[in-house]
């Protein structure tokens, strides 16, 4: 389910920020393979402490190398598109906490 949501938002970056070719259309399927394949160094996983850290950054080093090979754009592009996720994630939970601020300071300026 991760997986699918990741390749998701991922795919709706590449159909912003990427051009589409004649011959290579962008299709959310090759973006979930890209993302599938990926995912490979998570068996990093198995070595305490150091292994997280390294599947954490060769999963997004190889999301951008297969991003960039299959939509044959830019290194730049397919960063911004393989971090997409996360910036929307902070970006939610930024207005999130703009939104309870600023509810907080309207309650105590009503009660002061």
């Amino acid at each position: 389910v991760k997986l699918g949501f990741m390749a998701l938002l991922i795919h709706a970056a590449v159909r912003i920020f990427f051009k589409e070719h004649a011959d290579r259309p962008h299709s959310y399927m090759a973006t979930l393979k890209v993302l599938s394949f990926a995912r490979a160094p998570v068996i990093l996983c198995i070595v305490p402490v150091l292994g997280a850290l390294a599947a954490l950054i060769l999963c997004f080093v190889v999301a951008v190398i297969g991003l960039r090979d299959v939509y044959r754009t830019t290194t730049f592009r397919a960063s911004v598109a393989a971090f997409f996720p996360e910036l929307f994630l902070i970006g939610i939970f930024l207005a999130i906490c703009f939104m309870f601020i600023f509810m907080g300071v309207s309650l105590f300026r009503f009660f002061s």
